[in-house]
Order: structure tokens, then C-alpha cells, then sequence
């Protein structure tokens, strides 16, 4: 929550929902200077945590990274491919990279590794048989034969 300024009081969400002017405000403020009070640090921190960072240039001008990332993929693409990105667009760029290089993670996570299987083909994993008994003592499950 905001503490003081036009938005005192107000949750950062609201605020970053109602008043995208004012987020760019405090994004650029945070960026050049130190002169921002504790609070709006931490609310330009929210900002970036949640939404990456807010385009101030162009056709998507006031969009949320994030927000422009759903709704424009082909011009995250392009973005990327700028030789010479002026610093909003290399803001975005960045942040483009992150968002892929944690998704490549999550992958690399979700994915068994076994370097001794072939490419392409899921490792094989040792079956434990189950072996337990009925309340007579005689065994149920897979037979060992």
C-alpha cells in the first residue's frame, strides 16, 4: 500500500491498474535517481516483480511488459532482433530474456535427465515390485516368478 503522495493509502495493484502515467513516473524516478522514499521503492519493486516494466515508447506505450508479451509475441520478437535498442526498448529486451531464460529452467526442472538414454527417448526406470499381504498373510500384488 501507498503510503503518501496522490495515491496515499491505495494497493499497489490498484494503483498500477488505474494510473499507468504514475507507475512510469516511478519507474523512471527509481531508474535515474536515489531520491525515492522506501515505499516507492518497494512499489517500483512490485512494478517489476509483476509486471516486468512498462513501455513508455510507441505503439505500446503504457503497456505492462508482461501485458505486451501476451498480447504482441511477434513484437517481443523483433525487439530482440534491434541491433541498437534505445533504452526502453532494451529494458523490454531484458526482460524478455529473463522471462525465457526461467521458463528454459522450469523445462530443464520438469524434464528427467539420464545421459546414458538416447536423445528423444524418456530413460527407463526400475519397476519396485509391490509386495504386501492380506490380513490372512497371503501375498497380493506382482508374483515374483
Amino acid at each position: 500500500m501507498l503510503k503518501h503522495g496522490k495515491h496515499s493509502g491505495a494497493p499497489y495493484q490498484q494503483v498500477a491498474a488505474e494510473d499507468r502515467k504514475y507507475c512510469a513516473w516511478v519507474l523512471r524516478e527509481e531508474r535515474d535517481s536515489n531520491q525515492l522514499s522506501h515505499n516507492m521503492k518497494a512499489f517500483a519493486t512490485y512494478l517489476k516483480q509483476q509486471h516486468g516494466g512498462l513501455m513508455t515508447v510507441g505503439k505500446h506505450a503504457a503497456k505492462f511488459f508482461n501485458e505486451l508479451m501476451k498480447e504482441d509475441p511477434e513484437y517481443a520478437i523483433w525487439v530482440q532482433s534491434l541491433a541498437q535498442p534505445s533504452a526502453a526498448m532494451k529494458e523490454l529486451a531484458e526482460y524478455i530474456a529473463e522471462q525465457q531464460q526461467i521458463r528454459e529452467d522450469d523445462q530443464n526442472r520438469k524434464r528427467p535427465r539420464d545421459d546414458s538414454a538416447p536423445s528423444g527417448e524418456r530413460p527407463q526406470r526400475p519397476f519396485k515390485q509391490l509386495k504386501r499381504t492380506t490380513a490372512q498373510g497371503r501375498r497380493f500384488g506382482r508374483d515374483e516368478r
